[in-house]
């Protein structure tokens, strides 16, 4: 468009020049260290404009090759982009080896071969083909030595993605030799450790994985610190090491402390060292501040020294959750402990008749058991393994205690 508005404005300069000339052409004399050269107006003007065009023809002639060649280039670059992007696509087809192919063409071409060469090998990954998932990475690792680190944490990814737990640790060791500290790299090494049961492994990075505040992991890092703090909270309580148990709880913080599973493992190690007291007001606490099936039910299993006074508080949560069958069995426990029959039978009832379950029907069984009512015992108690075994459940006929078996 801008050459043909030049070559318009050209033309009617033309023109104009042509109508105040024509009548006398002029005369032109050019004298330079005795050459002469003399010429009209129009003719040195033509000759001027001759001499443009050759000189432009010929700067155009010597830019044509490189012209060429980034025009083939180009071409090149463009034909590698369609590979990758059909690649891309076949992967996500699942023609996993369609899409190898395609990526592997791209890749020689490309201006991108890091990319192609990644996604090949996880094309060849997905494929099984492991040895040829690893060529593709050397590959990448060659055309882009400074994307190492990046080269190495997608193999631990694809090798950890089929359970090769022990070479992507040898792996990450290698990211670890150049950068030790490298966030990311931790995180799936505890990832693997975790998987492996190398718990003092893990251990080991649990003072570095604390210092992280900030990182797009931080859902693995919480999770393999609470992983690994409830593992050294049951291994603490099974060797009855109560300080060992304290100091892995403290070192947790606020927002680990109030997750369920965490208070559960913290109360039940507290109980296996005979502290039930304290276990109890864990969970009391906990459950002030959030209300857990699971926790009720822990609650119920509690020895203190004062079972009624447990009772009272578990009854107190009766008053908005009536119809839990787990909170109802809690009861029911701390019931039996305190020689409460009556109370006992009435809780293990209205669960049973809420939510039918094997503890509840053991513990029924043991009830009427203790009641003399071995006949209703002996049924409880087939019930209860008819549902754990998956037999036909049949409800047994709940008639309340006796007369003589109420409590004064």
């Amino acid at each position: 468009m801008r050459k043909s508005i030049y070559l318009l404005l050209f033309a009617i300069l033309a023109s104009i020049l042509t109508h105040f000339i024509a009548p006398d052409p002029g005369y032109v004399l050019i004298n330079f260290r005795g050459f002469a050269f003399e010429s009209s107006v129009p003719s040195l003007i033509l000759m001027m404009i001759l001499i443009y065009v050759l000189i432009r023809g010929i700067v155009y002639l010597f830019r044509a090759p490189r012209k060429f060649g980034q025009a083939v280039s180009a071409q090149r670059q463009q034909r590698a982009r369609r590979k990758l992007n059909r690649g891309l696509i076949e992967m996500a087809e699942g023609n996993w080896k369609k899409g190898e192919t395609m990526l592997a063409q791209g890749a020689k071409s490309g201006d991108m071969p890091l990319l192609n060469y990644l996604n090949a090998a996880k094309a060849a990954q997905l494929q099984g083909e492991h040895e040829r998932r690893d060529n593709w990475l050397m590959l990448a690792y060659e055309q882009e030595p400074d994307a190492s680190t990046a080269v190495l944490l997608t193999q631990a990814e694809l090798q950890m993605a089929h359970e090769q737990y022990e070479e992507a640790l040898a792996t990450l060791r290698k990211v670890e030799d150049s950068n030790p500290k490298h966030t990311h790299a931790k995180v799936m090494m505890g990832t693997i450790y975790e998987k492996l049961g190398d718990w003092d492994s893990l251990y080991e990075l649990l003072p570095l994985l604390r210092k992280i505040k900030k990182s797009p992991a931080m859902n693995d890092i919480t999770r393999l610190i609470a992983s690994a703090s409830r593992h050294q909270l049951v291994a603490a309580g099974n060797y009855g090491d109560k300080g060992a148990v304290n100091k892995t709880w403290n070192g947790l913080t606020l927002a680990a402390r109030k997750e369920t599973d965490l208070v559960s493992c913290y109360a039940r190690a507290l109980c296996d060292c005979d502290d039930h007291n304290n276990a109890e007001q864990v969970v009391k606490k906990a459950m002030g501040a959030q209300w857990s099936a699971e926790l009720a039910t822990l609650y119920g299993n509690i020895e203190t020294d004062a079972p009624k006074k447990q009772l009272a508080v578990a009854e107190s949560w009766l008053q908005s959750r009536g119809d839990d069958s787990s909170l109802l069995i809690a009861c029911a426990r701390l019931a039996m402990r305190s020689e409460l029959w009556g109370k006992a039978r009435s809780y293990l009832e209205s669960s049973l008749s809420i939510d039918p379950k094997p503890l509840a029907y053991q513990l029924y069984g043991e009830l009427l058991t203790q009641l003399g009512e071995t006949d209703s015992a002996a049924a409880a108690f087939r019930q209860g393994l008819a549902l754990m075994t998956g037999g036909v459940n049949l409800t047994p006929v709940l008639t309340g205690p006796k007369e003589e078996e109420k409590e004064n």
